[in-house]
């Protein structure tokens, strides 16, 4: 049994170094020991039990002889299944299937070189950050080859890059068109009314909207505690806390904010959750954005997302003088980069405005 620095038994295999990093170690079938330090306990666990599973099972150890479809079947399944989010298992799977496993899946591990890695982003007819994703679940899956000792190196090198593609200017609401909207869907009573109304007024994410419960909210502000996420026609919907810290937050109510939670205790059925359709039932993305395609049409503008409401309101904000450290906190932002970059859009309409004033200074 080995020992931490303070005398403590940590199992079979794992010792602690006098420069506080945990080792593991497992004596292979072939007779050499395989050895790795880590700087958490917790990766040494996951890296030694990893090992036993390879060692017992001895076909997996030759990566000569062994497929990328095989070792992704273990991977995903044995590596990545008990770590992570069923979302990201998802986002996981779609990469490979769709664009991984057609380019070198029956490929040996061993023969895969750079250059097939490119190509499978190459054949990827989609925005940078998508190849991004697929170039990271690449890194993902061979990094994890190479700690497990059935590659000495990873074909995802630093040459292998996502093309660059022109970046499509997210779709907000001009404060016109917000107007337009708003007063649409009030006025006729349109089933995602409050839906629509509250994302404007608060800047939730729809998966925040779709997960609000009675219980977050007080009668001044709501706190995100989850993120209510469809999966498929199997699982459904499945709760998430927040991806990052930020993501938890205090998000203060509007009166008019406030108006919209008082009418949402009026529907027909009132469950645990703030917002669903008609029924009782989760709200679905997809209806929520077929919805709005269906309004924009009928109102002569341009198409916009659930997730367009959210940049929306983020552009208001600005427009009306938020101070945009106080705007990344309300959208459950990491970095303001993300808040500025991403969600905050300059309309035409600010961008006349702006221009009257250089002349009314003039």
């Amino acid at each position: 049994m080995g020992l931490d620095l303070n005398g403590k038994e940590l199992g079979r295999g794992l010792r602690q170094r006098s420069d506080k990093k945990y080792v593991a170690r497992v004596l292979l079938k072939t007779g050499k020991r395989s050895e790795k330090a880590f700087s958490r306990l917790v990766d040494a666990k996951r890296w030694l039990n990893e090992q036993k599973y390879l060692n017992e099972h001895g076909k997996l150890l030759f990566g000569q002889t062994m497929t990328l479809d095989a070792w992704y079947d273990y991977w995903i399944k044995n590596i990545k299944e008990p770590t992570v989010r069923i979302t990201t298992l998802k986002g996981y799977k779609q990469r490979y299937r769709a664009n991984i496993q057609p380019v070198m899946g029956e490929m040996l591990l061993a023969d895969i070189k750079p250059l097939h890695c490119q190509e499978v982003l190459n054949r990827m007819g989609c925005s940078q950050g998508t190849q991004e994703m697929t170039r990271v679940t690449m890194q993902q899956i061979f990094n994890s080859a190479v700690d497990n000792d059935l590659l000495e190196r990873s074909p995802v090198t630093r040459t292998v890059k996502a093309r660059k593609t022109e970046k499509k200017e997210r779709r907000v609401f001009t404060a016109e068109e917000q107007r337009l909207f708003t007063e649409y869907v009030s006025t006729h009573d349109h089933k995602y009314a409050r839906a629509y109304l509250f994302v404007l007024e608060t800047g939730l994410r729809v998966g925040e909207l779709k997960g609000l419960m009675w219980s977050d909210l007080t009668e001044t502000k709501l706190t995100v505690n989850r993120n209510m996420v469809y999966v498929d026609k199997e699982l459904k919907d499945v709760i998430n806390p927040p991806k990052t810290e930020a993501g938890h937050r205090v998000v203060p109510l509007t009166m008019k904010a406030r108006e919209i939670i008082k009418d949402c205790k009026h529907q027909p059925i009132v469950g645990q959750y703030v917002f669903t359709n008609k029924k009782g039932e989760n709200l679905s993305k997809a209806d929520l954005n077929d919805c709005l395609a269906t309004i924009c049409r009928r109102l002569g503008i341009e198409h916009i997302t659930i997730h367009g409401l959210r940049h929306s309101f983020a552009t208001r904000c600005i427009e009306r003088g938020m101070q945009p450290k106080t705007l990344q906190k309300i959208l459950g932002h990491s970095s303001l980069s993300i808040t500025m970059d991403l969600y905050v859009h300059v309309t035409d309409e600010t961008l006349e405005k702006e221009m009257l004033k250089m002349e009314l200074n003039a």
